[in-house]
């Protein structure tokens, strides 16, 4: 039977741990079935795929743009729960509408730009959630000719993204548009990421001349893995502690105590209930609960306390926030 001495360092430690992840969704929701296509040309996410629920309950999302990639600026951002005015027209908020972020040349009316969308979605398999995205595109896209903003719209073949050092499931297609005589190249990108879809929109009189696949390759691979964000919530996730025996060897994939994801975290029970040994286990507890909240942060969402960093010269922080029962009422 456990003694008083570790008794007490355990109820500590577990205490931090699970103060900021104590409630559990009301039940798993499946992977993400993204909305029906919607047209909205003052957003130019006429391609828009919105997903209805996620993985897990996310109740904030922390979105670090860099200010400055190599050559490329963050041109300008705009958070779609805000309302606002964009494109001369005003927005309405959309609490799953996510960000929009605009990284090209600081000249990039003359030099060329790319627009890139971060917004919620399940996790699930990629193959399957990519795929219902890119058909909703697919299928949205036919909306421009009906809405008048092109005369006639190709529709290439779906195919897997392939870019140096992004590891992040993805496909891509390319439209090829036509009006009053004019044809124009749109290249959509859509990646799965941390619970988030990722887009990137590039249009022909975008890149200033330069062919789409020349501009695509050196600024998304200088980009996008620059981008970062943090979620906050229970993620979907199944926390666990490890209780080990006295004498009873660490598990090999639990580095520092911790998983790799951070997730589980191993307790040593002390072989004697002293007070020298209460105090070993709280100190150890409390390491291995900072490791495991750098873990979880790296993963892209953390049932941890999160201090997120602010906005400077140097980056832009976005913020978004989803009502508690947003997810729970989309669960099925």
């Amino acid at each position: 039977m456990p003694g008083k001495e570790w008794c007490t360092a355990l109820a500590t430690a577990l205490s931090l741990l699970l103060a900021a992840c104590a409630s559990q969704p009301p039940t798993r929701p499946h992977a993400a079935s993204p909305g029906a296509p919607s047209m909205s040309s003052a957003s130019g996410r006429s391609d828009t795929t919105k997903s209805k629920t996620l993985t897990g309950a996310i109740e904030d999302t922390y979105i670090m743009a860099p200010r400055q990639v190599g050559p490329y600026h963050l041109l300008s951002t705009h958070n779609y729960q805000q309302a606002d005015t964009l494109n001369g027209r005003q927005v309405k908020p959309e609490v799953l509408g996510g960000v929009q972020l605009r990284y090209g040349y600081r000249e990039h009316d003359q030099l060329g730009y790319a627009d890139i969308y971060i917004y919620p979605l399940a996790d699930g398999d990629a193959d399957a959630v990519l795929g219902r995205g890119m058909q909703h595109f697919v299928d949205a896209s036919h909306l421009f000719v009906k809405a008048g903003l092109y005369d006639h719209v190709d529709v290439g073949a779906v195919t897997p993204v392939h870019l140096d050092g992004i590891d992040w499931p993805g496909r891509e297609v390319t439209l090829t548009l036509s009006r009053d005589g004019q044809t124009f190249r749109s290249r959509m990108l859509l990646f799965m990421h941390h619970l988030y879809f990722v887009k990137v929109r590039i249009d022909g009189k975008s890149t200033a001349g330069q062919s789409i696949d020349s501009f695509v390759q050196p600024l998304l691979t200088q980009v996008l893995p620059a981008l970062q964000w943090v979620s906050v919530g229970t993620c979907g996730r199944d926390k666990r502690i490890l209780t080990l025996k006295p004498g009873q060897p660490m598990p090999p994939d639990l580095n520092g105590g911790v998983s790799t994801d951070g997730w589980t975290i191993a307790m040593a029970l002390p072989a004697h209930d002293t007070k020298a040994s209460g105090d070993r286990l709280a100190k150890q507890l409390l390491a291995e609960t900072a490791l495991a909240a750098k873990r979880q942060q790296a993963g892209g969402c953390t049932a941890m306390d999160y201090a997120p960093p602010s906005g400077n010269a140097d980056r832009a922080v976005l913020h978004l926030h989803y009502p508690a029962d947003l997810f729970s009422s989309h669960t099925h």
